[in-house]
């Protein structure tokens, strides 16, 4: 499991992982995998914080908290605290598998309630990513 503590001081604010989130990356991770996924490349696993910025988002809304779940050069798959509307553009600060604070163009692709309260989707990254191929 790759997880990488945020260090810059943009990500201060999101210095916790609740144990929530481990819960249920747990119960997805512990699901069929055929079941419902349609993926033709595989992800690697990573957990880290990020931060969401839609483009159409009212200026006096801060980011959205976001815990990664995988990702490969053109998808991140994550967890949410509230629903994200689908076919928003945007752009998701991380830390890369390198350590490195990257800020990359995306779209949400899917975002959907997993269990009460959490949403589990999916980011289309605007081009490939390949900080986050295979490892």
């Amino acid at each position: 499991m790759l997880r990488i503590t945020p260090y810059d001081h943009r990500f201060s604010d999101l210095d916790e992982w609740p144990a929530d989130v481990d819960l249920i990356l747990s119960a997805l991770e512990a699901a069929d995998p055929r079941v419902g996924h349609s993926r033709q490349s595989r992800r690697r696993r990573m957990r880290v914080l990020a931060r969401l910025s839609l483009f159409l988002s009212p200026l006096d809304e801060g980011p959205i908290r976001l815990f990664t779940r995988d990702a490969d050069d053109r998808h991140l798959g994550f967890i949410a605290e509230s629903p994200l509307p689908l076919g928003f553009g945007g752009t998701v600060e991380l830390v890369a598998p390198g350590g490195e604070l990257m800020s990359i163009g995306c779209l949400v692709y899917r975002c959907r309630e997993c269990v009460p309260c959490w949403y589990e989707g999916v980011l289309n990254f605007n081009r490939p990513q390949p900080s986050f191929g295979r490892a």
